[in-house]
Formats: structure tokens, C-alpha cells, sequence
């Protein structure tokens, strides 16, 4: 069942559409005169969610300011509210925030509504393959690029070097196959109550990141979830198979813990570190940081999660980008703030200040990033990750919830959770396409 809110929101979205294809408001329009570059005096900057919880963001923000000699004013805008904001703004034709950064859900309604300004000047091809491949599949609707680099985040797969090595492996599973001999191993009841007391392995699939395992599963064996219309769809081999995975790892296997429907990356964290748990799909700023004492201790192996075969390999890669805003009257300010944020100081101090992962390749092979132990391991995510992207994003994921949830609950099978998501995916994207 969707939500009041978000049938509302829907409501919204078809006359955002319309309004763009009647030419009330087109591609590109300049609302009010351009200040030039050396007359701006300020932009406005929306944030997502409160800044002290960006501190790269911020003093990112802080040398852009010290190179330009243009202040930055932020706007904190909470997550559950940010939709609203912004479209409010759009529908008003207001240049109030100049440019937001928000992740690719927005990307196919916006642009089509002609809220956005076109990037391609800034972003032509051979710039854009400086950076990881999932950011443009997301931003690029249409023949047009609607967003500039900001971060990422994605999950490898960790395990406990001890327990591993206890159990007689020196390495983490390599296959799928391998995934599950490790996993029934691993997995210890210790009490003899018929309840594990250690799981071998754990993934998470609660409301809002339902889709990250689903993406880093079906990476792996190179599928695909969009159709040659560029819908997103759930009729593929590939799709079938990382959802019968994720069913099987609970319910044949029974080596992850059952709460796994609902469960958060930071309860996993608190279950390894616990030793409750052997090996997990961690978000890779907990890598950086909640274990941090366990990498810095050599404790710890990690990879990406392994596809069917050797060899094969995938992630799933969060993105963010900055959109600009079709009726800003800074246009070329905030292009120059865009290329600073994109560029090899901003992207550096988002993986060594906070954690988040860069979108410029070539971070990586930073001195002071080469030395991480965790270097490597980002720059195969970076070429790997996929990213989700498609238009009405919460409404299919709130389905994908219910329905993959509740075949991991057994109340349904793989095959009828599947079928049943693409038909709704279907119906929700159809005024679109």
C-alpha cells in the first residue's frame, strides 16, 4: 500500500511533467538577469540534512570561499522534507537556493519539468570518464548531464580475520558458492537451544535501503534492472537470482539472522563487534570509521561481494550530486563552486575528512590516499558500483519492501515477488513513458 504522502507527492509529480511539456517551463530557462562571476557576492548552497554532519562539505565550502572571495550561504534541508522543499520552490519559478545537492531520485522528474539547469558544458565526455561511470548513468537523462559530482558510499563485504582463519580460511568467499560453504560454517550455536549464537553472515534490508543489497548482489553477475525505454523493471534472469540468493542466505541456509527484514548497517556493526557475527555487507564509511580500531589492528578482510563465478565481482555504489536550479540568477558562480567540489582537493577531503567515498577516479592515487589500506578496495568499487536511478524511486523501493520482504518472510516465492514488483513498477512509471 503507498502512502497518502506519497500518493500526494505523485499527484505532484504528473502536473510537474505537464507543466514541463506544455513549455511553460523549458530546458535551460534563465529566469532574471545573470549576475556575472566577479559581481556575485554570495550563493545559496541547499544541504541535505544539517552540516555538521558534512564537516567535508564544509570546509569545502570554506576554501571555495577563500579562492573565490563569494560566501557561501547553506540551507539545512532535513531529508523527509526535502522533496517538498524543493519542488514548492520549483513550482514558485524561485531562485531562492541556487543549487542543492540530493541523490539521482530527482533526476528524471525535475529535468523533464524543466527545473534543472543542463550541464553538458561542464561535463563533456571526455571529463566525464574521470569519474565513476554509476554517476552518469544516474544523472544523464534524456542526452543531457543534470548533476555534478559529490560523493559516494558503497559496502564491501567484511569479515573477522580470527574466526575465518579458526574455521580454515585465509580469505573471503570468492564465489556464491563459497559465500554459503563459509556462511553454514561459520554459523555456531553454541548452547544447543537450535538458536545460532553466531551468524556467518549478515546483509540488511530495511525501508529506505532495501534496494543496496538487491543492487550489490545483482552487480555482481553483471544484471540489470532498466529496459531499452529506461524503465526501471524486475523481469530480468539476473534480477530472479539476486533476490533467490538474499531468500535462500535466510531461509534454506538459515546462516543470516532472521531480523535481517528491517535490520540497519549500524546493528550489524554492533553484532560484529560483538562477535555475534563472522561476516556482513558493511557501508563503507562504517569501514572507515566504527571499525576503524579493527582495521588499524590488522583484525579485519575485506573485498567486494563476490558474483557466481571467479572473478566476478560487485557493489553497490550510493551517489550525490549537486542539481542547479533552472531560475537561479548565479549561474556562473555556482558553476565555479560545481567544479570545485568535483575537483582533486574537494573529492580528497570527502574520503579523508568524512569518510565518503570520491567520484573522481584519480583520488585514489593521491599520496595521501594510497596509503590507506583501504585504497585499493575503493578504487575496484568506483569501476564496478552500481548505482539505482529511475524515476518515482521511493514509490518503486517502498514496493520492493513489501513484496521482496515478504518473500524473505516465506509468504511468498522468489518468482511471485518479482513478478508481482515488475507490475507495480510498471504501473507506476506508465504517465512517464
Amino acid at each position: 500500500m503507498i502512502s497518502t504522502g506519497r500518493q500526494i507527492m505523485k499527484v505532484a509529480w504528473r502536473v510537474s511533467i505537464c507543466v514541463g511539456f506544455l513549455g511553460l517551463i523549458s530546458i535551460g530557462a534563465v529566469i532574471g538577469k545573470q549576475i556575472p562571476l566577479e559581481k556575485t557576492k554570495h550563493i545559496t548552497v541547499g544541504n541535505w540534512g544539517a552540516i555538521k554532519y558534512d564537516p567535508a562539505t564544509l570546509e569545502n565550502m570554506k576554501l571555495w570561499e577563500q579562492q573565490t572571495g563569494i560566501k557561501v550561504k547553506y540551507v539545512e534541508v532535513p531529508a523527509e522534507q526535502a522533496q517538498a522543499k524543493y519542488m514548492s520552490m520549483f513550482m514558485a519559478r524561485s531562485g531562492a537556493i541556487d543549487t542543492f545537492d540530493y541523490d539521482p531520485g530527482l533526476v528524471f522528474q525535475y529535468s523533464r519539468a524543466g527545473w534543472l539547469e543542463p550541464l553538458d558544458d561542464l561535463y563533456p565526455p571526455e571529463i566525464r570518464k574521470e569519474y565513476a561511470d554509476a554517476f552518469w548513468e544516474a544523472y544523464i537523462q534524456d542526452g543531457h548531464v543534470w548533476g555534478s559530482p559529490h560523493f559516494g558510499a558503497g559496502f564491501f563485504v567484511v569479515g573477522n580475520k580470527q574466526m575465518l582463519k579458526d574455521a580454515g580460511y585465509s580469505r573471503l568467499p570468492q564465489t556464491w558458492n563459497e559465500l554459503v560453504e563459509y556462511a553454514q560454517k561459520l554459523t555456531r550455536d553454541l548452547d544447543g537451544d537450535g538458536v545460532p549464537d553466531i551468524y556467518g553472515y549478515s546483509y540488511h534490508f530495511g525501508r529506505a535501503n532495501e534496494y543496496e543489497t538487491f543492487l550489490t548482489i545483482l552487480s555482481s553477475i553483471d544484471g540489470k534492472y532498466h529496459d531499452e525505454e529506461g524503465r526501471v523493471r524486475f523481469s530480468f534472469d539476473e534480477e530472479l537470482e539476486a533476490v533467490q540468493l538474499m531468500v535462500d542466505l535466510r531461509n534454506k541456509y538459515k546462516v543470516v539472522p532472521p531480523d535481517v527484514i528491517g535490520m540497519s548497517g549500524g546493528k550489524e556493526a554492533d553484532m560484529f563487534l560483538a562477535e555475534r557475527l563472522a561476516m556482513y555487507q558493511v557501508y563503507s564509511p562504517h569501514l572507515m570509521t566504527t571499525l576503524k580500531p579493527w582495521l588499524e589492528e590488522d583484525k579485519l578482510l575485506y573485498d567486494l561481494f563476490p558474483g557466481k563465478e571467479l572473478g566476478q565481482v560487485g557493489a553497490e555504489l550510493e551517489i550525490a550530486g549537486y542539481y542547479v536550479n533552472v531560475n537561479s540568477t548565479k549561474k556562473e558562480a555556482v558553476r565555479s563552486f560545481l567544479k570545485f567540489m568535483a575537483g582533486d582537493q574537494a573529492q580528497k577531503n570527502e574520503l579523508l575528512i568524512e569518510a565518503d567515498l570520491p567520484l573522481l577516479k584519480r583520488t585514489v592515487d593521491d599520496p595521501e590516499v594510497k596509503v590507506k589500506p583501504y585504497a585499493d578496495l575503493v578504487k575496484r568499487l568506483l569501476e564496478v558500483g552500481m548505482g539505482w536511478t529511475g524515476p518515482y524511486p521511493e514509490l518503486i523501493r517502498d514496493q520492493m519492501f513489501e513484496l521482496v520482504g515478504s518473500a524473505l518472510r516465506g509468504t511468498l516465492t522468489a518468482e511471485e515477488a518479482m513478478k508481482n514488483l515488475d507490475e507495480k513498477a510498471l504501473q507506476i512509471q506508465e504517465e512517464l513513458f
